[in-house]
């Protein structure tokens, strides 16, 4: 790794090195972060919620990078919940609810899951609600005033 590529990288992210990392806002501690992992230009990057404290021009320059490191054969692990961020550099989705792995797809088919929630006026069973067509999951939480609230049941 050269000095130099620390430097391409802090020019692109508009990232003063002269100033110590304490005395940084949120946001440029956030690029340096993401100089630290792409300066050594690694097979792999794990990034976790990488563009947040970041202005928008740098998210972009940020994702750029990524789909540069992409094209050159490096593989990438970004967690984001922003989908406009998934969209511009992922070629597959994993989505992790409840520290579980619930979807690892391509793109297209994740757009495709939505997620509705019903309230009905009394309580209903999920054998009385059925299975709509298309749907994977449904989950019954019970009101307030019910004993058993948060009682999950899959279908």
């Amino acid at each position: 790794m050269s000095s130099g590529r620390v430097d391409d990288l802090a020019d692109r992210l508009g990232l003063d090195l002269s100033r110590q990392v304490r005395s940084l806002s949120k946001g440029n501690k956030q690029k340096v972060g993401i100089v630290a992992a792409f300066m050594h230009e690694p097979d792999l990057l794990v990034l976790d919620e990488p563009t947040i404290g970041l202005d928008p021009i740098v998210q972009q320059t940020f994702l750029a990078m990524v789909r540069e490191a992409r094209s050159a054969g490096r593989t990438v692990f970004m967690s984001s919940h922003l989908l406009s961020e998934v969209e511009e550099t992922a070629d597959r989705v994993a989505i992790i609810r409840d520290g579980r792995l619930v979807l690892v797809s391509d793109l297209s088919s994740v757009r495709r899951v939505r997620r509705f929630e019903v309230t009905f006026a009394h309580p209903v069973t999920a054998t009385e609600l059925g299975a709509p067509r298309g749907v994977g999951d449904v989950q019954i939480r019970r009101g307030p005033l019910d004993p058993h609230r948060d009682r999950r049941s899959h279908d």
